[in-house]
């Protein structure tokens, strides 16, 4: 067995290497991603700082020569431009299998560079303008030079190749970033996927292969281990091969990191292939400021807003997606699976593209709850009135799971200008044997598990934990009111912007205190006050921007906490 999946293995290496020289029909179709670093001279200094508010001390560790010396070979950066643009490039490491990286560095002295190199390494002899040093280690380090540009790699094919990349101006090195920060990437995710596929294939197909067979084949598990039910299994395997389509329309990606004074900014891009799906669902989307997140309450952990537009090819996609779910084993009904696609095609057509919802509040038993907008409340009503159907459909293929819930509505209530129809899904505390357990789910459900929809003008509001009724009441009152709330937690306060296609708050603080408040015998802790961290994702120019900034505050609140924790036990 070992050595036919050896044999697989170098089969694929074989394909995937024949693939690649097929598909190369440039220079540029080498480079699998390039990463850039503007301006050394004050980011290194900037991330150390950045350690010591929550390592005092430890931030003098990451200093010019440190990084000059791991990284350039070269701890007094002579020679070179530290406040100018440095980048790291990966080749396809299929056709460059050692060491398929290399640095381009701003150069202002090519001869005090190579002056400086041989004084921490050794040799330093030229052939074909490629200069071949010696590391300690005996391992070779390569320097080329184009115009200003100095090429240090660790495979001297490796440093020709970039070498001619940078004379013949290659638009993937000069590529605008879409992100912020002064440590970006970029990664063609189109090359490297064309590249590794048939090995994904291979890794996927052995996953079920050995799922069915009832062993996992892993290192170290012993054989006869049972295979998930088979309804876990079609789940896996219809989630692998939604992630792997959303790959296959993926062309490539963009990151971005930023240390700015008083917290950290991550952002990223991602850029569809031409003409696919993702192209389209993403150029249908319009950016908006939000109008619903100031009616969810304010104490809530995490909070959320956004605006979607569900095309029709990502309608199609979800309906394929639950089709596929939907289908387990010779026992499936067929009918049912159909019936449960078109309703949930109907959701997804009333629903008008807006939402907020908040989950986790500090005050009172509410678990979660959303307002959406929709376009018909009435057939909003329908579609509400079936799904104990689609619920109990759902639940008896997935009985061998665990999955049982039998949803029914037990009553209506009628408020100013709207309905609210109460759901509860038949599940109670002294259902499950562990003590522990059933305390958790009296805290977190009351007597039983309960979801009141209620309609009001054109919106949903849906309500999910203990006594959710209260809130979702309270919510469509100020729908009612036509009162224009505002939210306390917006994009701004992080720098995002307000127009968006999602944001985000999220307090750690908030959120530990309310696993606390659920979990039994939880060590208690001071709550400390925190300004949360925020989070967009805007769809601009047909791609997709996501951006994230973690203020200082927010994390030295969390790490306080967390020691907090740590501490308790021992006291």
């Amino acid at each position: 067995m070992q050595k036919n999946r050896k044999l697989m293995i170098a089969m694929m290496i074989g394909l995937t290497m024949f693939v690649y020289e097929a598909s190369a029909q440039s220079p540029d179709a080498d480079i699998f991603a390039v990463i850039n670093l503007n301006n050394p001279e004050t980011f290194i200094p900037s991330v150390g700082q950045f350690i010591d508010k929550f390592q005092p001390g430890m931030g003098g560790m990451v200093n010019p020569m440190m990084v000059g010396n791991m990284v350039f070979k070269n701890p007094n950066w002579t020679g070179m431009d530290m406040a100018g643009e440095y980048k790291a490039v990966v080749l396809n490491p299929m056709k460059y299998s050692q060491a398929p990286y290399a640095f381009i560095l701003p150069i202002t002295n090519k001869d005090e560079y190579l002056a400086a190199l041989a004084q921490v390494l050794t040799k330093g002899e030229e052939t074909n303008g490629i200069y071949n040093f010696t590391q300690p280690d005996q391992k070779n380090v390569f320097v080329a030079f184009a115009s200003d540009k100095g090429i240090l790699a660790e495979n001297a094919d490796v440093a020709a190749q970039v070498k001619l990349l940078v004379e013949g101006n290659s638009a993937i090195l000069s590529e605008a970033a879409s992100v912020k920060g002064q440590l970006t990437a970029f990664l063609s995710v189109s090359k490297i996927l064309v590249t590794v596929r048939p090995m994904i294939d291979m890794l996927k197909q052995q996953m079920i292969m050995g799922m069915q067979q009832g062993a996992q084949q892993g290192e170290g598990q012993a054989e006869g281990t049972p295979a998930p039910p088979a309804g876990a299994q079609n789940i896996i395997q219809q989630e692998i091969d939604t992630l792997l389509a959303l790959l296959d329309q993926t062309d490539r990606l963009q990151l971005g990191v930023g240390v700015e004074d008083n917290g950290l900014r991550v952002s990223k891009a991602v850029f569809g292939i031409s003409g696919s799906a993702m192209e389209k669902f993403m150029a249908a989307q319009t950016p908006k400021k939000s109008q619903l997140l100031g009616v969810i309450s304010e104490d809530a952990a995490i909070l959320g807003s956004g605006s979607i537009n569900l095309t029709p090819e990502f309608v199609e996609g979800y309906v394929s997606f639950l089709k596929g779910i939907s289908a387990v084993g010779e026992a499936t009904d067929q009918a049912m699976v159909e019936k449960l696609a078109a309703w949930a095609q109907q959701a997804m057509e009333v629903f008008a593209g807006d939402y907020a919802f908040g989950g986790l509040n500090q005050h009172g038993d509410s678990l979660f709850t959303q307002v959406y907008t929709v376009n018909d409340s009435g057939k909003a009503k329908q579609l509400i009135a079936q799904y104990p159907e689609m619920m109990q459909h759902m639940s008896e293929m997935y009985k061998e799971m665990g999955f049982d819930m039998k949803m029914s509505l037990t009553d209506t209530m009628e408020v100013k200008g709207g309905e609210i129809l109460n759901y509860h899904f038949g599940m109670k505390a002294d259902q499950i044997p562990d003590p522990e357990g059933q305390e958790v789910f009296n805290k977190l459900f009351g007597e039983d598990i309960q979801m009141p929809a209620g309609f009001i003008g054109q919106y949903g509001v849906i309500g999910f934990g203990k006594n959710p009724q209260d809130r979702v009441k309270s919510i469509m009152e100020i729908l009612d009111s036509g009162a224009d709330v505002a939210a306390k937690f917006t994009p701004s306060l992080f720098g995002l912007p307000e127009e968006n296609n999602l944001f985000m708050y999220v307090s750690i603080p908030k959120i530990m205190t309310w696993v606390a408040k659920i979990a039994p015998d939880a060590p208690p802790f001071e709550m400390v006050e925190s300004p949360g961290f925020g989070m967009t994702g805007c769809f601009l120019d047909g791609h997709f921007e996501g951006e994230m900034f973690l203020p200082v505050d927010e994390l030295l609140a969390a790490k306080k906490m967390g020691e907090q924790v740590q501490q308790t036990p021992a006291q």
